[in-house]
């Protein structure tokens, strides 16, 4: 495993590791590494057959991708600013990220199949909300 992991998502026979400037996967039975690919994942989510990843990106931004679990390849990718962090439920992406200087936050939405954005909600400053999803 990389070192410095971040975050990691496992799956029946996969293991997701994600360390500062990479994206790795792992078979989880014998450890054999699958594929690797250069981001700076700050969060990994399964949901069906699609890998989400929330990402970093200089200068201050970010934003999430949709990638194929075998291979790593991006099936979408859409931009944020801020650091975002995610949840997936009945076919929709929700996003809470910042503006990049810890002033602000919104939630959004994306459609989960093709990250078409649904909607934007501004929510305030960083310390007066926190979100909970049901």
């Amino acid at each position: 495993m990389p070192m410095g992991v971040r975050t990691w998502e496992i799956t029946n026979t996969t293991i997701y590791s994600a360390s500062i400037g990479q994206l790795d996967a792992f078979n989880a039975l014998t450890g054999q590494h699958l594929w690797q690919q250069k981001t700076d994942t700050a969060q990994i989510l399964f949901d069906s057959d699609t890998l989400y990843i929330a990402y970093e990106a200089n200068p201050p931004g970010g934003g999430i991708a949709a990638l194929k679990p075998a291979d790593g390849s991006q099936i979408w990718k859409a931009s944020l600013y801020g650091l975002a962090t995610e949840w997936v439920q009945n076919g929709v992406i929700y996003t809470v990220s910042n503006d990049g200087k810890g002033q602000n936050r919104a939630i959004d939405a994306f459609k989960a199949d093709d990250g078409s954005h649904l909607w934007h909600l501004p929510i305030g400053s960083y310390m007066d909300y926190r979100v909970a999803f049901f």
